[in-house]
């Protein structure tokens, strides 16, 4: 039971005053924590809540009885001197140990001792505040082996790891790689640049152009270096790295570094070197041995599938006379890798085989059994009334016809997650039968295969996923550059069909103009030839209907080349001063102002915009004649005209007193040739203010109104300010 002390916190010391304590009873049975109240003998006599969930006692179960009911046979006979610890000083006490939960189930808690008056003023024992930490505690040892298990397989490999935090730019590499280095102490933490530093000088600039390629394009790369040892012997070394990626989308490149001399020297060991130190060495060298080459050959690559299978036919005949390895697939098939070395009587060695194939069900027999508990079996003295219990099909192991084998092991092939397949083992011709350290072995062997399946498909899905987010990339960008196009000959046929209807409707309004002038000049030479008496009241009448007519024709057709200039036109933006603009605008809508008696208000100080001065000056004087027209009868037009900087834009208002306009229609009356009202009632031809909204999006402004029926209408423009 290991304490660390700290001195109690204010909110933790005891307080003279109840009333001034914060924590009360009603929050300690909140409390998330388990809270347990302990007199001066150790015995409980307040539970929480939290703390029935974590042991699983009832108040009523525990309250009364001492604290060692709670604590582990072993650790009982410590409780009176910590306790007594405890009441000697003030401080702050942590600690973690084991406990029983009801029913006596192991856990394992941490908790923090203090004086029970910090959470309740009246109270004079002791306060436990505890957790279940079982699972954390359980976590880090799982860590701790999984970190041990990979150091022996990177041993057995003649291999060290390094990883690159390229966020950080912080490098660190593994304890094997220390002594590939020839470097004492603990694994190194380093960068980039000191690590490249480790390596033969011409071989430091194409590795970091292999690290940067890989963290460009996402690519796994192998190569064969050298590395400079600290006493300066060189070692040449097989390179590996690949990139992963972090939860928070930063990168990490992960990789090997193995010594190829050792790993030549191990697979050039050929079969007869083998049997002879057989003969000589003993049988743990023998096996040592065996694993150091199995170890090389699996970690040797990321196609698992090849090194499984260069690995099971190095266990020919050293481990067995045949091994056959069935590996689970992700379509449900089975993949079966198997070796064998076929020994007769008249050969002492015959050439061995190795098969690959793929099975549509398990197997049977004592692999199946295997496949299914995930225990290793062994079947010694086997006899042909066993043999179809163990091998229902002897033909699929490749056995001869009336073969029985000596003995058969199994052994599963697993990861922590999950089974990945199993290993048979057959002595037949040899007359060999497995003992208890070849069951070691075999289980060692497996291990090492397990390992390499689960690196290799880890990297296949890497590759996998790469490959997809690389082509989903490549086919977001044709896609986009698709649509770009697409849109490109849109707009172009869009701008082409809007030129197309402006030239027409200039074209138009030009050849109007004519007939137009010629029956104006018509009605007026009969008004001065026949007028007066000459004509009956009636055809005078109807001479004035003629003028009248052209009149509003006329307006019409300049309406419409308005309208089509304004958004043909070519323009050029420069600063313009507002208060001159409107000024102009007045004087160009002075007759009807006049006609009207209107009152126009402009405000000082109207800022500087960035805009086409005739353009501009059309769309004030047009919102300046829309709001002295649409005005009650018998109410003397009001304008007001005012300008305001907002959002980094420049915003001018044309309020008015006239008749309103309802909100539905706010966006309706800037089309073109749209009407609220009867031309007899107010006259016009519907293109005023479409003419406004051309010239102010020609600008890149935009415009709006704020109105209601009845209460007048703020017509706002919003334009670019001008530079200072």
């Amino acid at each position: 039971m290991k304490l660390r002390k700290h001195r109690a916190p204010a909110a933790f010391r005891p307080l003279r005053n109840g009333h001034d304590a914060l924590p009360s009873v009603f929050a300690v049975d909140a409390a998330s924590d388990g809270i347990i109240g302990i007199d001066k003998e150790g015995v409980i006599r307040s539970w929480n809540p939290a703390a029935r969930r974590i042991f699983g006692y009832a108040r009523a179960e525990i309250v009364g009885r001492p604290l060692a009911t709670l604590v582990s046979p072993k650790l009982r006979k410590e409780i009176g001197g910590f306790l007594a610890r405890t009441r000697a000083n003030p401080w702050v006490r942590y600690g973690e140990a084991g406990c029983l939960r009801k029913g006596s189930e192991p856990i394992v808690v941490g908790f923090t001792v203090l004086p029970e008056q910090s959470l309740v003023p009246d109270r004079t024992g002791l306060a436990l505040i505890v957790h279940d930490i079982t699972e954390r505690k359980k976590a880090e040892e799982e860590l701790r082996r999984s970190i041990d298990r990979l150091g022996g397989a990177e041993r057995l490999a003649h291999l060290g790891s390094w990883e690159w935090d390229v966020a950080t730019q912080t490098l660190t590499w593994s304890r094997e790689l220390n002594e590939l280095l020839g470097v004492k102490g603990s694994p190194r933490r380093s960068s980039i640049d000191r690590f490249l530093r480790r390596f033969r000088p011409e071989d430091r600039e194409p590795m970091r152009a292999r690290i940067e390629k890989t963290l460009k394009d996402r690519t796994p790369f192998e190569c064969r270096v050298a590395l400079r040892r600290v006493d300066g012997t060189p070692v040449s070394v097989f390179a590996s790295a690949m990139v992963v990626e972090n939860p928070d989308r930063t990168l990490r490149l992960v990789g090997i570094l193995q010594d190829t001399g050792k790993l030549r020297a191990v697979m050039a060991r050929p079969m007869e070197l083998v049997r002879e130190q057989a003969q000589s060495a003993t049988v743990q060298q023998i096996r040592a041995l065996f694993l150091a080459r199995a170890a090389a050959l699996l970690f040797s690559t990321f196609d698992y599938e090849s090194a499984v299978l260069r690995a099971i036919k190095a266990a020919v005949p050293v481990l067995a006379d045949r091994c056959v390895v069935d590996l689970r697939s992700d379509d449900g098939s089975v993949l079966r890798l198997s070796s064998a070395a076929l020994l007769s009587a008249r050969k002492k060695d015959e050439p061995g085989w190795v098969r690959r194939e793929k099975r549509s069900s398990l197997p049977g027999g004592a692999p199946g059994r295997v496949w299914a508990s995930g225990e290793f079996e062994l079947c010694s003295k086997v006899d042909a009334g066993s043999l179809p219990e163990i091998l229902p099909d002897p033909r699929a192991y490749s056995l001869r016809p009336g073969t029985v084998p000596c003995s058969v092991l199994v052994v599963p092939l697993r990861t922590r997650r999950e089974l990945l397949g199993v290993m048979t083992l057959i002595h037949a011709e040899s007359g060999r039968e497995f003992q208890a350290p070849d069951v070691v072995i075999a289980q060692k062997l497996t291990y090492l295969m397990a390992l390499a399946i689960d690196h290799g498909r880890l990297h296949a899905d890497v590759v996998r996923q790469a490959d997809e987010l690389r082509k989903k990339e490549m086919d977001l960008a044709a896609l986009n550059r698709e649509l770009e196009d697409r849109v490109s000959q849109r707009t172009a046929q869009l701008r082409e069909a809007v030129r197309s209807l402006d030239t027409f409707g200039r074209t138009v309004a030009h050849d109007l103009r004519a007939p137009l002038r010629a029956i104006t000049g018509f009605a007026d030479a009969l008004d001065e030839d026949f007028g007066g008496e000459a004509l009956p009241p009636e055809g005078r009448q109807f001479v004035s209907r003629i003028r009248e007519g052209c009149r509003r024709m006329d307006t019409f057709i300049r309406d419409l080349l308005t309208y089509s200039q304004a958004g043909q036109s070519e323009i050029s933006f420069v600063p313009l001063d507002l208060g001159k603009i409107v000024a102009d605008a007045q004087t160009r809508v002075e007759a009807d102002l006049q006609t009207r008696k209107a009152r126009v208000v402009v405000e000082p100080g109207l800022p500087r915009v960035l805009g086409s001065e005739s353009l501009l000056v059309q769309a004030v004087a047009n919102l300046l004649s829309t709001a002295v027209k649409f005005v009650a009868p018998g109410v003397q037009p009001s304008i007001r005209v005012a300008a305001e900087r907002q959002n980094g834009r420049v915003r001018l208002w044309i309020e008015d007193n006239g008749i309103g306009i309802d909100p539905q229609d706010t966006q309706r009356i800037f089309e073109a040739f749209e009407r609220l009202h009867s031309v007899d009632a107010y006259p016009g031809t519907g293109l005023g203010l479409a003419i406004v909204r051309r010239a102010v999006e020609r600008m890149g402004g935009r415009i709006g109104v704020e109105s209601q029926v009845g209460r007048g209408s703020r017509f706002w423009t919003d334009l670019p300010p001008a530079p200072e």
